[in-house]
């Protein structure tokens, strides 16, 4: 069995992930109605499109952040991503999936994925037929060779840049309130016509979008036909890379946080290559 046979399953999940750009891309961003009822400011007053390019404006003024990112897979279990960029391109976070945790650090257009329990699920039979291959896997990353064209699939959650340009797919918002993120006060946002995704702006400078919620991610944050931009033109359709269904279920959160900080994510130096125990 090829190495790129054995790492089918994490190339699939990165082209779920990846999926998940072209939403932001298409963007409807609608919500529902109410808000959280925190005490208004003077910011909240003011006119819906002009918050909207606030937030845009903030994201594009600094260099990196990170996302945490969550719902329910098409089997219905718990989905859980996070990213954290630096603002090279170079990117690190975890996916949970299927009830096990992988690690990941994205760094020079190459992706490394660490968790023995990941990989003991990836693997399936195929572990049996390989004495000790878990225990020669075990704490290392392993390389995704191929499977790991990480930074321009995600380029949206790595590049605050990149994701203000996502934002552009909103058409006229309207204000939905006010609630709290995180400890941080922000104003609601979404679009006229509602399908309930909600974006969340900060009251105070800069103005950072912190959340973008969807009520029901089938609609929201599931399979898309998104157009133009970054967000979807470096991003593969699952159907066209691996035939793996990509919709996401449930209740979806994206929260955006650590805008401008400094992170050091270098290439890691426990890297396990699978075709040391067979031929590749």
């Amino acid at each position: 069995m090829t190495k790129g046979l054995r790492i089918s399953r994490a190339s699939a999940l990165l082209a779920m992930l990846a999926a998940f750009t072209l939403t932001v891309a298409a963007c409807d961003l609608p919500g529902t109605s109410g808000g959280g009822g925190i005490s208004l400011s003077s910011y909240d007053q003011k006119d819906p499109k002009d918050i909207l390019t606030d937030a845009k404006n903030a994201l594009k003024g600094t260099k990196s952040m990170a996302i945490k990112f969550t719902a329910k897979d098409p089997k219905g279990q718990d989905f859980g991503l996070t990213i954290t960029g630096d603002g090279k391109g170079n990117a690190t976070g975890s996916i949970t999936t299927e009830g096990v945790t992988a690690q990941f650090i994205s760094v020079d257009g190459k992706t490394y994925l660490k968790g023995r329990d990941f990989w003991a699920k990836t693997l399936g039979a195929a572990a049996a037929s390989i004495p000790g291959v878990l225990d020669k896997i075990d704490d290392n990353y392993v390389d995704l060779g191929s499977a790991g064209d990480f930074a321009s699939s995600f380029k949206p959650f790595i590049d605050p840049s990149a994701f203000a340009d996502c934002l552009d797919g909103i058409g006229t918002p309207v204000k939905n309130g006010t609630d709290t993120v995180n400890g941080t006060k922000a104003v609601v946002l979404q679009q006229k016509d509602d399908s309930g995704t909600k974006l969340y702006v900060g009251l105070d400078s800069p103005h950072y979008p912190v959340r973008l919620a969807a009520s029901d991610a089938s609609k929201s944050f599931g399979k898309s036909s998104a157009g133009s931009g970054q967000c979807s033109s470096s991003s593969p359709t699952p159907s066209s890379s691996t035939g793996t269904s990509t919709d996401f279920t449930g209740t979806a959160t994206l929260d955006l946080n650590d805008f401008g900080k400094t992170q050091d994510i270098k290439k890691p130096s426990n890297i396990f290559d699978l075709t040391t125990l067979v031929g590749g």
